[in-house]
């Protein structure tokens, strides 16, 4: 073997070896966000609501501990091109506004969540989940997730009843909650491209990769074509902000429960 050949075969394996890494840090940080964001959300109930006084200082330092942890996964998965230090705060705040919603949207959500699931597994064969490749931040490939709401063998109506009712109110957008704790997908951000469209659907500086994907943004609550996406997220991207974030957010609902349409 050439030793051309054995460093590029180091290299390959260096670099998957980083990349399953890497997957492996995500997956606990985002376990854990989940797990310390639920504990915690049960704890503050019970101290909101409890009637009776109870020693809250053992209590108190689970939650200080637990914000640390939720604070510092936000700072490790958090990228950005702007060198300023009140953007990267901003961005880090973002981000940790990402990791408790969608950590608290697997609290709240679940019962939905498990009813969803068992429905579409007793209405038609085949996995609860489908994923699609998506590009990410900078480029990077990610699977997204999304409650499957097709059939998998080919039938004249592709899309299952269960299906049909996911899409008509983006429930089966819902797992994307996964990629958001994950750091592949934001809250709000860009549309997340897909690969066999990148070209046609990014600006040519690439500015849109610097940015990381949302699960909702400004195109996705706009009723204007794809082509259109490039001018709403560029413009997204300039006016950005944690309250154009929360307006985002607060009009992704009324589009959904008012229009009730999806996109794909």
């Amino acid at each position: 073997m050439s030793q051309t050949k054995l460093e590029k075969e180091t290299k390959s394996g260096w670099k998957f070896f980083r990349e399953k890494t890497s997957n492996l840090i995500k997956g606990l940080g985002a376990y854990f966000a989940v797990v310390l964001t639920n504990i915690s959300l049960i704890i503050i109930i019970t101290i909101v609501t409890s009637e009776h006084s109870f020693e809250t200082s053992g209590l108190l330092y689970y939650l200080y501990i637990s914000a640390l942890f939720l604070v510092g996964y936000s700072i490790a998965t958090t990228k950005t091109v702007n060198d300023s230090i009140i953007h990267k705060i901003l961005q880090i705040i973002k981000r940790f506004f990402d990791v408790v919603m969608a950590a608290s949207g697997f609290f709240f959500l679940m019962p939905l969540l498990i009813i969803l699931a068992v429905a579409i597994k007793i209405e038609s064969d085949g996995p609860i989940l489908f994923r699609s490749k998506r590009v990410g931040q900078f480029g990077s490939m990610f699977d997204a997730y999304k409650f499957r709401t097709m059939y998998i063998a080919p039938t004249e109506k592709p899309i299952t009843k269960v299906g049909s009712f996911l899409r008509r109110f983006s429930l089966n957008e819902l797992p994307m909650l996964i990629n958001v704790l994950n750091g592949e997908l934001s809250l709000v951000g860009p549309w997340p491209r897909l690969p066999e469209n990148l070209a046609e659907t990014i600006d040519k500086d690439n500015q849109i990769l610097t940015v990381r994907p949302g699960l909702t943004g400004l195109w996705q609550i706009s009723n204007t074509s794809s082509r259109q996406s490039v001018e709403l997220d560029l413009k997204y991207i300039k006016d950005w902000s944690l309250w154009q974030d929360l307006k985002i957010l607060f009009k992704t609902v009324f589009v959904v429960l008012i229009t009730k349409q999806n996109r794909a």
